[in-house]
């Protein structure tokens, strides 16, 4: 799915590309037909806006609008609306750090197995943890709230441009009648 993603945003998007090469020659598709558009996007990459169109010569015009059009990329604002490069690098980018997170992940389980076998417990705790608090911020990246919060009287917590936003609605409020 994440790899779908990744070469979804970069065919509607192929000003992009080149920034995500390594990352792109990196992918470890499971599914042959996005080997295939993988393949035909690293050939492509300095295609530009014709990117799309040569991809589609290379792997036929029919698969490439079936890979397009699947309900989990048509989500995906970069894919479903091109023509944001900055959406587009920023959900590119935080794709792959998932699955680079997700591999580290996999590597340390691993290794942890071999830990475990030679009863070496705290070395395996301790990097058990350091990979899944790095999964974690991988999968909550681009997911953290901005907001600035000030404190009621009763201890709720209050956006603050939220506040602010009633504070300017309320002095517009007129109490009285009209034509008094």
């Amino acid at each position: 799915l994440r790899e779908a993603v990744i070469l979804g945003a970069v065919l509607r998007n192929p000003a992009i590309g080149i920034e995500f090469e390594q990352g792109i020659e990196n992918l470890t598709c499971t599914q042959p037909i996005l080997q295939r558009i993988r393949d035909a996007v690293l050939r492509n990459l300095d295609a530009g806006d014709t990117l799309l169109n040569k991809v589609g010569d290379m792997i036929g015009a029919d698969p490439l609008e079936s890979f397009l059009t699947q309900p989990h990329l048509l989500v995906v604002p970069c894919i479903r609306t091109p023509g944001d490069p900055e959406m587009a690098q920023l959900t590119v980018a935080e794709e792959l750090a998932k699955l680079a997170a997700e591999r580290g992940l996999k590597a340390e389980i691993a290794e942890a197995e071999e830990d475990l076998i030679r009863g070496d417990e705290e070395a395996l705790t301790w990097r058990l943890k350091q990979a899944a608090d790095a999964m974690q911020k991988a999968q909550s990246s681009g997911q953290e709230d901005t907001a600035e919060f000030d404190t009621a009287a009763n201890g709720a917590a209050i956006n603050r441009d939220e506040r602010k936003s009633f504070d300017a609605l309320l002095e517009t409020i007129r109490f009285s009648k009209p034509g008094r």
